[in-house]
């Protein structure tokens, strides 16, 4: 197998695996009240080293996270992470989902954080 047939099978598997996270994310705030503080509150993901920040950022709005960009452009602080700003309300239902997707990413194998941020 080649390098570029190998990267195009990993991101065949991160689409799958993105997928799969998104729809777990979706299924834990079916029955969610949105309650609480609004809050900007997203996953943050490690850059991998296979893919450029451009190809990782495209996998991500592939898979309909479309606000997906590097995380400096929100400090200079987040160097090396991409930010997944994916809100679905905007309270307790936003938190919710982040950390579900954040959660089944990170068994999946991505290196994930939260970024908490209240409004």
């Amino acid at each position: 197998m080649t390098k570029k047939e190998m990267k195009a099978e990993i991101r065949h598997i991160w689409i799958d695996q993105i997928k799969t996270a998104i729809r777990e994310a979706d299924n834990a705030i079916v029955n969610c009240a949105d309650d609480g503080t609004c809050n900007f509150d997203m996953v943050m993901i490690e850059k991998e080293s296979t893919f450029t920040y451009a190809e990782i950022i495209d996998i991500f709005k592939e898979c309909g996270i479309t606000s997906a960009c590097k995380a400096n452009e929100y400090s200079r602080y987040y160097s090396g992470l991409i930010a997944l700003p994916c809100f679905h309300g905007q309270a307790e239902k936003n938190t919710r989902w982040a950390e579900v997707f954040r959660d089944s990413l990170k068994e999946q194998g991505f290196k994930t954080s939260m970024y908490y941020q209240c409004d």
